[in-house]
């Protein structure tokens, strides 16, 4: 409906009592709009609250607050007894819209190098949604995770919770979390530090990308294992390093092959305990040519340590920042393949001589994790929990490894090669056949399998085919279903392969 008056032409407004929103938030809106378009221009007064409301059957309170909204945010003036008239807007905006020119689409956002780069990595990383589908790797069994428990110590903290925990925390982590980290990788992963070297992050990537901020350069080359974990090419194109490919074997990263193709790389990242996604351990000797290496020319190791905890035969391996005399190494590792992904908590130890240089740059990047999380992890750890855990998710993986490479022989036969590993939580399965992984991928994710496609993990051109697969998370009815699918999808790709 139309309505006028002496001075404002309500040709569009228009208020719908049947709407949800408010009749002074609509007039508000519609009197916004007609004053950016140009059709009330600048100096034009506006009728009296009084006339407003008598026109248009609303409390005179309704137009008022609808006024003072426009005046608050500069788009009319007034002063008590006298006439509200309406402020100049931007003359580009009133201008093209009277001239009838219509608004143009938004454009593309203009993303800087490391944008663009960062874009274009992140499209071809694989989908972290699909993680509770059976078979994602890096996933742990989330149904195992002693959810009472957490509950109560939760709710211990919360009952009567410490002031400090709910303001800002410390930097570095909180004090009693860090102690317990400490304690934890010396003891199981022969890790040599103190509670002072430890830094808790909100998850490894963090924890990564804030390593290369400090210790790289645009420009700066990096080594990266081939194939390797595929989310660093993207923490490495963000960052304007440039990425160098180094083969991996049955005794892990190639460290003579790294040091001939990039004789001055700056830093080296590896995951020596259980390569990502292989599952080879870092033999001796090439552990202490690394380390050698980064001595020599002065360069850096990012240990990333994601699951080396689970370690089914004899004790967990020494890690790499244990044997490390020269202060080189830069050791990470995560609670979310440990205890549930969600909790997002990991922590790094730094080289004594970096740990400022770490909190520094964690200050300026988010200040700290969340106190409560952090207290309940280490009561958690302090009293013994973690520990039993640990124990009860290596049993379980063991039993669970052997039962999915059991029922993949006995559905799918020798068409998935799928051998036992004493570490991990993950398996890599190689095809008998020369098969597209990634076809065999889609082919599993339309049955709602996760089997991620080996060859994604190769920075270059693969050399290997295969799938990597999670065998953590399902329990053994989900692994027989998922172990069907897989099979369906194997033949379906097999097919297609032999009539093209």
């Amino acid at each position: 409906m139309s309505k006028h008056t002496d001075n404002l032409t309500f040709v569009d407004l228009h208020l719908d009592r049947s709407s949800g929103t408010p009749l002074h938030r609509q007039m508000y809106a519609q009197i916004r709009d007609l004053i950016v378009e140009g059709r009330l221009t600048a100096g034009r007064s506006l009728p009296s609250s009084r006339a407003i409301a008598s026109t248009f059957d609303v409390s005179r309170s309704t137009v008022v607050v609808a006024f003072e909204q426009l005046a608050m945010e500069g788009y009319v003036s007034g002063r008590v007894g006298d006439a509200t008239r309406v402020v100049e807007v931007p003359r580009g905006e009133s201008a093209r819209v009277r001239r009838g020119v219509a608004r143009p689409a938004p454009l593309r956002p203009l993303l800087s190098r490391r944008g663009t780069s960062l874009e274009r990595a992140s499209n071809s990383h694989p989908n972290l949604l699909q993680s509770l589908v059976p078979f994602s790797a890096g996933i742990p069994a989330i149904n195992a995770f002693p959810h009472a428990l957490w509950g109560r110590l939760t709710q211990r903290r919360w009952r009567k919770p410490d002031p400090a925990l709910l303001s800002y925390g410390e930097t570095e982590g909180y004090r009693p979390l860090r102690e317990a980290i400490a304690a934890h990788a010396t003891a199981t992963r022969g890790a040599r530090c103190d509670a002072d070297q430890v830094i808790v992050v909100n998850g490894s990537f963090q924890a990564i990308e804030m390593t290369l901020r400090l210790l790289t350069n645009p420009g700066d080359q990096i080594l990266l294992e081939d194939p390797g974990y595929s989310g660093m090419r993207g923490t490495a194109a963000a960052l304007g390093l440039r990425a160098v490919p180094v083969a991996v074997d049955a005794e892990g990263f190639r460290v003579d092959d790294a040091i001939r193709a990039c004789p001055r790389a700056r830093i080296a990242y590896v995951t020596p305990s259980h390569q990502m996604p292989t599952g080879a351990t870092l033999s001796a000797s090439r552990r202490m040519q690394l380390l050698a290496w980064a001595q020599r020319c002065r360069g850096w190791i990012i240990e990333d340590d994601y699951d080396g905890v689970f370690r089914y035969r004899g004790q967990p391996l020494t890690a790499l920042q244990g044997i490390d005399e020269s202060n080189r190494v830069i050791y990470v590792s995560t609670f979310s393949k440990v205890l549930v992904p969600s909790l997002r908590l990991a922590y790094v130890i730094a080289p004594p001589d970096l740990v400022d240089a770490f909190v520094a740059a964690r200050r300026f990047s988010d200040r700290h994790s969340p106190g409560v999380e952090q207290a309940v992890l280490a009561d958690f750890m302090e009293q013994g929990f973690f520990a039993r855990h640990l124990r009860r998710m290596r049993s379980l993986y063991e039993e669970r490894q052997a039962f999915f490479i059991k029922e993949s022989r006995r559905v799918i036969g020798d068409d998935l090669i799928l051998e036992p590993n004493p570490a991990g939580i993950h398996l890599v399965g190689y095809f008998r056949a020369r098969l597209d992984d990634n076809k065999v991928a889609a082919a599993a994710w339309d049955l709602g399998v996760s089997a991620g496609a080996l060859s994604t993990h190769f920075l270059g051109k693969a050399t290997r085919n295969g799938l990597v697969l999670g065998y953590t998370q399902a329990d053994e009815r989900e692994t027989q279903t998922g172990i069907q699918a897989l099979a369906w999808a194997l033949r379906r790709v097999r097919g297609r392969s032999k009539s093209a």
